[in-house]
């Protein structure tokens, strides 16, 4: 039998909460696990906090720049392993291949490659699944050219940004 699973979507947005319930249906309906706590708030779990499963995260970077959503989900100077989401978490070819991948400029591909071979790194040691959405709002259009944002959300090198068209 499993030890309880507690699982958090850290927060009360209703599409979080929805989404998570139906992880905790799919396991209830799928693989007979029923022994699961669930909590809008992750303090909630009081002493356990430590011991959550699942909890539904910000890497706190936008779509599509995978070596710096990398960097965020999976380096150790990044918001996520730094913080208590991951303990201090650190795999020493992952951080090898993020560095490299973050001195080349956004439109080359060895850039990606290496993002995809921490991707692996990261996967490999089964710490946590990232999945996410562009949010629309928070992107440049198409006709924003030399536009690229870091971990935080800001603007790398906003110098450099221009408009192909009004």
């Amino acid at each position: 039998m499993l030890p309880k699973l507690r699982v958090t979507p850290r927060g009360s947005n209703e599409f979080n909460n929805r989404a998570l319930q139906a992880v905790i249906e799919f396991w209830r309906q799928n693989l007979g696990i029923e022994n699961v706590e669930f909590q809008q708030d992750p303090n909630s779990f009081g002493d356990d906090y430590d011991k959550i499963n699942l909890s539904r995260d910000d890497v706190v970077i936008r779509f599509p720049d995978a070596a710096t959503y990398m960097w965020a989900a999976g380096h150790s100077a990044g918001p996520v392993p730094s913080s208590s989401m991951l303990n201090g978490y650190k795999n020493e070819a992952l951080e090898a291949a993020i560095d490299e991948a973050l001195t080349l400029p956004p439109d080359d591909p060895r850039r990606c490659e290496l993002a995809l071979e921490a991707q692996d790194h990261y996967e490999g040691d089964y710490v946590i699944m990232h999945f996410g959405k562009p949010l629309r709002s928070a992107n440049a259009r198409e006709h924003v050219k030399e536009y690229y944002s870091g971990p935080d959300v800001s603007v790398i090198e906003p110098w450099k940004i221009y408009i192909e068209r009004m």
